[in-house]
């Protein structure tokens, strides 16, 4: 876990001073492009696995890649590019929990338990006690 926060943290500053230089578009392509060869390793049998799937399985995969992953990372960069400090955006990827909590309401019409809720009703409340101590200052 702390390696993760470690990554993403020097994920997010690096991607800062990257903006300065280059458009939100083209960092993106470029983390979609490190990432695919950092991973790379860790998919064997991938490449047969593609061989096997059926056309609308691929279509699906290279949806979801392209679509909600490049856009949220465009926009991401986007934000980082405009906003003072890394803070002041990296603080509202606490919001993801609670949009994956609507969508698999959308998509499956399901709600999952109380513990999920209770840890929902923290992390939307620190985010609250985040932009109310922002706006104060």
């Amino acid at each position: 876990m702390l390696a993760a926060a470690f990554c993403i943290s020097a994920y997010n500053i690096m991607q800062r001073l990257l903006a300065k230089r280059f458009e939100p578009l083209t960092i993106t392509a470029y983390s979609f492009f490190a990432g695919t060869l950092l991973l790379a390793p860790f998919t064997p049998g991938a490449v047969e696995q593609l061989g096997a799937a059926s056309a609308s399985h691929l279509w699906l995969v290279i949806f979801l890649g392209a679509c909600p992953s490049a856009l949220a990372y465009v926009l991401w960069a986007k934000a980082l590019s405009l906003a003072p400090t890394t803070g002041n955006v990296s603080n509202y990827m606490f919001m993801t929990p609670f949009l994956a909590l609507l969508l698999e309401y959308g998509v499956t019409n399901s709600l999952p338990g109380f513990a999920t809720f209770a840890g929902g009703g923290i992390i939307m409340a620190s985010l609250g006690v985040f932009i109310w101590a922002s706006r104060r200052t």
